[in-house]
């Protein structure tokens, strides 16, 4: 899967839970202070990736992320093939 997949299919992810807009989640985007997430919307936005992208992601992951780009790279990492 190329990066831009891996963003075209995380951005509406992101978009369901937050109500923003898609311009706004950019790699470089901090969760917290960026896009306003608390820790239950990270956990919300973990599992919503894990069902988009059929990826397991354990809670040392989740804690870990501070950026959109992280999200990104989690997805990265955890993909199979």
């Amino acid at each position: 899967m190329t990066e831009q997949e891996i963003i075209d299919r995380a951005v509406p992810c992101f978009t369901a839970l937050l109500g923003c807009k898609p311009e706004a989640v950019v790699a470089g985007a901090e969760l917290v202070g960026g896009l306003g997430m608390d820790s239950l919307d990270t956990i919300e936005l973990a599992m919503a990736i894990e069902e988009e992208f059929e990826i397991e992601v354990s809670d040392a992951e989740v804690e870990a992320l501070g950026t959109v780009g992280d999200v990104f790279a989690l997805i990265r990492a955890n993909l199979k093939g």
